[in-house]
């Protein structure tokens, strides 16, 4: 789909992901390579190979442990959310036809590469796998290179390498993310559109739609910050109260995310399928045609779909409480209600479907 319709909306025109900036891409590998060949070369002594692919560890509470291991699912997906992040460029991108297309695959190559290695790596170089999970600083992965390097300033070194790269990630999300809202504003399906669909005069970019997604980083901010604040005070566990509820605002964050933007893909792809995967509504003479094949893919996205909406919705310890409730479902559901509201109030009487649908001949 997305070598057919290339558009700024993503998904929501049936397009995909445009390649990551070059900057980041760089200050990804760089950090992936000095960390990684740091903590190989320096870690002593190194778990054995049978710690690391078949021991699993469960102390969650749940069982069986293929249920933990599809729970567990949820990090590894969020490492991927970038297919969503970097799609709403499309319109600015030289041949976008295939430009597109061929950043999905260039990034599914290499992210799934470098986080195997990476991963593996990291497991090798555990010394106290509890001790990482009960790290006061409620960065697990911190621990970790601690352990590995015995030095707490390599290990700040590379968190700064991180943060460094999630900076600039960071940026380009918020440079895409106000594409998104302003594509909607632009077809006038959002309250406000009128507004939030004006171009800075002098900057060139959405700046109403870039302030109405800060309007809600900041309130959910300010959500999660009155939640710390009202229980830091009475933390009694062996693990630090801030800490748990940091884990429990992350977890919500991100189940929510993968949720969203998997269902996001699930509907175009069981819409293609309901139109019997017509010639129409794929490309013509592209490696990007996948055929026959095409509905083993889309039935795996839908499928797959129902699934994730289930188990990243799930609470990742028992017995569950207040605290340690997965409350992804909740902001789902506070989500639709928004959305409707939305619809009734303003959408279903201006939204008349998209007004640009790029067309591109193969």
């Amino acid at each position: 789909m997305a070598a057919r319709y290339p558009t700024a909306d993503g998904q929501y025109h049936w397009t995909a992901i445009l390649a990551p900036k070059a900057m980041s891409l760089v200050v990804s590998l760089a950090s992936f390579s000095i960390i990684t060949i740091t903590c190989l070369a320096v870690a002593e002594p190194k778990q054995s190979s049978d710690y690391v692919w078949h021991e699993f560890i469960n102390d969650t509470g749940w069982s069986p442990d293929a249920l933990v291991f599809l729970i567990g699912l949820i990090n590894p997906a969020f490492g991927f959310s970038g297919l969503d992040a970097a799609i709403h460029l499309a319109e600015d991108c030289f041949d976008p036809a295939r430009t597109v297309p061929r950043a999905i695959c260039y990034s599914l190559g290499v992210g799934f590469i470098t986080a195997l290695f990476f991963t593996v790596s990291m497991l090798y170089c555990i010394t106290d796998i509890h001790a990482a999970l009960d790290s006061r600083t409620g960065v697990p992965i911190y621990e970790i290179w601690s352990q590995a390097t015995g030095s707490g300033a390599a290990a700040t070194i590379f968190m700064a390498l991180m943060t460094l790269a999630g900076f600039i990630t960071a940026i380009g999300s918020v440079q895409t993310s106000s594409r998104l809202t302003w594509s909607f504003a632009r077809d006038d399906a959002l309250v406000f559109s009128k507004h939030i669909k004006r171009m800075g005069d002098r900057l060139g970019v959405p700046v109403w739609a870039l302030l109405f997604n800060a309007f809600w980083l900041f309130v959910i901010g300010c959500i999660f910050l009155v939640s710390t604040s009202g229980e830091l005070s009475q933390a009694r566990s062996p693990h630090p109260q801030w800490v748990m509820l940091s884990v429990l605002a992350f977890t919500v964050f991100i189940g929510t995310a993968m949720v969203t933007e998997l269902i996001s893909f699930a509907f175009p792809a069981a819409l293609l399928m309901w139109r019997g995967r017509a010639s129409a509504y794929l490309p013509k003479n592209s490696l990007f045609n996948l055929g026959k094949a095409g509905w083993l893919v889309n039935s795996l996205v839908v499928g797959w779909t129902f699934v994730a909406l289930v188990i990243f919705s799930m609470p990742v310890v028992q017995p569950v409480t207040a605290e340690t409730m997965n409350y992804t479902s909740v902001v789902l559901g506070i989500m639709t209600v928004l959305s409707t509201i939305n619809w009734f109030v303003y959408a279903s009487k201006h939204y008349q479907g998209p007004n640009v649908i790029l067309l591109v001949d193969d």
